[in-house]
């Protein structure tokens, strides 16, 4: 360990690049205010004596916006219902707050919105019924493809008057996504019941429908979320107080943050103005970047902080909520620690039983000394993953397994980059260029990801 004068040392600078490339942010902001606000419309706020705010950070105005209309009064709403269900009948509790869900996704989604999303529910359940990895894939990444659909758009776009509207249901759809995905996933890993194959249907509902993750997240797994439900404790009164004060004052002095941030610091309308980043010093241009990942890291304090408390105020155990990125030497520690539940996510539902029994040392010993090379550092990055503990990366071993995967993924790419060549002809082929898109996309999400998981 390095001394503690030697660490103090470090500690200090760190915190002087923070301050000093802030303040440059904070002097090109104040001297541009008027050329900003003429090109981008800042926006007048009462609430730091009159500061203008940058209200071209599109996550953080649509939340915000539907937050303070809507979606506070409906997470009120869930505490009232879920603090009635514990008092009046906790066995049916799952249940409850599932119709609670679909009557608060209809208010907010309207009819057509909440029939979209038990649409897909229904459609992914009873693909789910074949018990088949493959099918389940193919289903999430065809609901996943209708999102793209241009005929299918305008379609969503006629039942709302406003954008915005329609823009959640894209968001709501693409979370749900995931909870489709992990519902069918693991069906297929568990045995089939020998009588009621829709025994799972009402839990597939509960999960869908919990409405604190429903809109934005974070992502719970489906056995986590059962399980949860299943063994949750009955918190005192006066413990339930205290987390729900001491989470509300949290979630206050993260927000009261964000906002100071995008009224002292007009980063997100600077990084949109070319002829004005050309102009600026490099301090400045590294002060905007890094108040753009820590602006980031505090807004999904707050995004993620909301649901996180009405879980555990539920009995639940949501994921940790993200570090802070200025703590991070590595892009590694970004993938575990940001969005845990998205992490835990993707490594329990792609690195299942199937890859980590094929490289447990036992079967390694069993294989041809052809077959027995496997570069075990790729799974290194994953041991914080409940799925693959440190007991079983311990029983990996280090070997060397480069051209088989370099040419598989290889040839993966090529494919990519073939449909993606294939776009025009398909443009021909179809009566609008929807479908070629969606291929072409689907094609690259997949390539995006082989991408990150590639085998050094």
């Amino acid at each position: 360990m390095l001394p503690r004068w030697e660490l103090s040392f470090y500690l200090l600078a760190s915190v002087g690049f923070h301050v000093y490339s802030f303040y440059e942010v904070y002097r090109v902001s104040r001297e541009h205010e008027e050329e900003l606000d003429r090109e981008f419309d800042l926006e007048t706020s009462t609430l730091f004596g009159g500061l203008k705010k940058d209200p071209t950070d599109f996550e953080w105005s649509f939340w915000m916006e539907w937050g303070k209309e809507r979606l506070v009064w409906l997470f009120l709403g869930h505490m009232s219902v879920s603090q009635v269900a514990n008092l009046l009948s906790r066995k049916h509790k799952p249940w409850i707050l599932a119709v609670y869900g679909m009557w608060a996704c209809r208010c907010v989604l309207g009819t057509q919105g909440t029939a979209v999303v038990l649409i897909h529910t229904t459609i992914a359940f009873c693909v789910a019924q074949f018990r088949s990895q493959s099918l389940s894939w193919l289903c999430s990444l065809a609901l996943l493809s209708t999102l793209r659909l241009e005929d299918v758009e305008e379609v969503k776009r006629g039942w709302y008057e406003t954008e915005r509207e329609y823009c959640l249901l894209q968001f709501t759809l693409t979370v749900r996504c995931l909870c489709y995905t992990s519902f069918g996933l693991e069906l297929c890993w568990r045995p089939p019941p020998a009588e009621r194959p829709f025994r799972y249907l009402p839990w597939m509902l509960a999960y869908v429908f919990y409405y604190p993750v429903f809109h934005n997240g974070p992502v719970l797994s489906f056995p986590e979320f059962v399980t949860q439900m299943r063994q949750q404790e009955q918190s005192p009164p006066k413990t339930s107080l205290s987390i729900l004060v001491l989470g509300l004052g949290r979630l206050l002095f993260y927000w009261w943050l964000a906002e100071l941030m995008v009224h002292l610091m007009y980063m997100h309308a600077i990084y949109s103005s070319a002829s004005l980043l050309r102009a600026v010093s490099s301090w400045t241009l590294g002060g905007l970047a890094l108040a753009q990942v820590l602006f980031f890291y505090v807004k999904y304090l707050v995004l993620f902080g909301v649901p996180a408390l009405l879980m555990r105020l539920d009995g639940l155990t949501p994921p940790p909520l993200p570090r802070c990125v200025s703590t991070m030497f590595s892009f590694t520690g970004m993938w575990r620690h940001f969005d845990v539940g998205l992490h835990d996510f993707l490594v329990s539902h792609f690195m299942r039983h199937p890859l980590t029994e094929l490289f447990h040392l036992s079967n390694l010993l069993q294989m041809p000394n052809e077959h027995r090379m496997v570069y075990v550092e790729f799974f290194g990055n994953f041991c914080s993953c409940k799925r693959i503990s440190s007991s079983d990366c311990s029983q990996l071993v280090i070997v060397n397994f480069q051209w088989p995967t370099t040419a598989l993924l290889f040839i993966f790419k090529v494919l990519v980059s073939f449909a993606k060549l294939l776009e025009p002809p398909l443009h021909c082929m179809f009566f609008s260029s929807s479908w070629a898109k969606c291929v072409v996309d689907v094609a690259s999400c997949l390539c995006c990801f082989t991408t990150h998981f590639e085998l050094k």
